[in-house]
C-alpha cells in the first residue's frame, strides 16, 4: 500500500542516501562496475516501473523506491536504471523536501 510509506519514512530514507552520495560518492557509482547479476537487474527494471505507478499516485513510495534503487546501485553496480534513480531521487529531493540547492547537487 503506498500509503505505508509516509513523509516523514521517506525524510529518514533520504537522509541516509544523501549521505550515502556525498562528496565523490556519486561518482564512485556511476564508475563502478556494471550490474550484471539479473535477479538485481530485474529488481532495478520492477522498481523504476513502479515508481511511475505510483508518481501518478501522488504517494512518496516513488522517492522511496528511488532511495532503494539507489542502495541497490551501491552493493551490486550500476545499471542504465541506476541514472533515472538519481535523476527521480533528485526530483524528490526538489519538490517534496524543498531542498533545490541540494537536487541540482545530486544531478
Amino acid at each position: 500500500d503506498p500509503k505505508t510509506i509516509t513523509s516523514p519514512m521517506f525524510d529518514i530514507e533520504a537522509r541516509k542516501v544523501k549521505e550515502m552520495l556525498k562528496g565523490d560518492n556519486k561518482l564512485k557509482i556511476l564508475y563502478a562496475c556494471r550490474m550484471t547479476d539479473r535477479k538485481q537487474l530485474m529488481k532495478m527494471k520492477a522498481m523504476a516501473i513502479l515508481t511511475i505507478y505510483y508518481s501518478r499516485q501522488r504517494s512518496f513510495m516513488g522517492g522511496y523506491l528511488a532511495c532503494q534503487m539507489i542502495r541497490l546501485s551501491c552493493e551490486h553496480g550500476h545499471c542504465e536504471d541506476t541514472a533515472y534513480a538519481l535523476s527521480l531521487f533528485a526530483f524528490t529531493v526538489s519538490n517534496v523536501q524543498n531542498d533545490a540547492v541540494e537536487a541540482c547537487a545530486l544531478v
